[in-house]
């Protein structure tokens, strides 16, 4: 039996959005969150890309800024596409719950202030 345990940075991070997220918080939606960001997300939202203008991991300025509207609102363009985001961060294998664990995932120390609601 195999057991999926989330790295610490991610299980600090799920752990502080454990009061601020609706989500259920779980080692197995952490770890998958952080999977879908390291094969599907990471190419723009790395920290260390410079070439595009999305926001980037754990960078709490920018997700607030793109949060701002709402979380749903984030998520809806996400799932649809928009302007150069893909429609699901081309995961043909990810559903609508999936991309909210990775961009809360990605958001998280944006998420220790409320977020508007949509």
């Amino acid at each position: 039996m195999t057991r999926n345990v989330p790295s610490l940075p991610a299980a600090l991070a799920l752990a502080a959005l454990a009061n601020a997220a609706p989500l259920p918080v779980s080692a197995e939606v952490g770890s998958r969150a952080e999977a879908i960001y390291q094969s599907h997300c990471a190419a723009c939202h790395a920290p260390e890309n410079i070439m595009v203008s999305s926001p980037k991991l754990n960078n709490a300025a920018q997700w607030r800024e793109r949060l701002a509207p709402g979380l749903d609102h984030v998520i809806d363009r996400a799932v649809k596409g928009f302007g150069a985001m893909p429609p699901m961060g081309l995961c043909d294998a990810c559903s609508r719950d999936d991309i909210e664990a990775a961009i809360r995932f990605m958001a998280a120390p944006a998420l220790d202030t409320p977020i508007p609601a949509d």
